[in-house]
C-alpha cells in the first residue's frame, strides 16, 4: 500500500495560484485507489490526474517566466524528464502490461515525483514569489 503524502505548509511557495494547484494535487492523488478500484475507475483516475500535472507544469513554467526567475529554462527540463518518463509508463499501460501494476507505477511515479518536486525544486524560486 502506499503512503499517502500529506500536504504541509512547509511546501507553501508563496504565490496563491500555485499553491493552491499543489494542494489539489495532493488531493487527486490521494484520492485514487489503486487497490480497490475497478481498473476502468483508477484509468480514468490517473488521466486526471496526468492532464491536471500537466496543466500546473505549464502554468507553472509561466509563472516563473513572468518574474523573471533565473533558473526558468532549467526548471522547464526538469518538468520536461519528467513528462518523458510518464510518457513511458503511460505507453506501458496502453500496451496492457500488467495493467494494474503500470497503474500502481504511475500513480507512485507522480506522487512521489511531484511530493520532491514541490519540497526540493518548487522551493527554490519561492524568494521570487514574494
Amino acid at each position: 500500500m502506499m503512503g499517502v503524502f500529506e500536504w504541509s505548509d512547509e511546501l507553501l511557495v508563496g504565490n496563491k495560484n500555485l499553491d493552491d494547484q499543489h494542494k489539489q494535487f495532493f488531493a487527486l492523488a490521494n484520492s485514487i485507489n489503486v487497490v480497490n478500484a475497478s481498473p476502468d475507475s483508477v484509468a480514468s483516475s490517473l488521466i486526471t490526474l496526468i492532464e491536471f500535472a500537466e496543466e500546473h507544469l505549464t502554468f507553472e513554467e509561466r509563472e516563473l517566466a513572468r518574474v523573471g526567475y533565473r533558473d526558468a529554462l532549467f526548471h522547464k527540463e526538469i518538468h520536461d524528464q519528467f513528462r518523458k518518463q510518464l510518457a513511458i509508463l503511460v505507453q506501458k499501460a496502453m500496451q496492457g502490461q500488467n495493467e494494474k501494476g503500470v497503474m500502481i507505477e504511475i500513480k507512485s511515479f507522480v506522487t512521489c515525483w511531484l511530493y520532491q518536486h514541490i519540497r526540493l525544486v518548487d522551493s527554490l524560486y519561492k524568494p521570487y514569489m514574494s
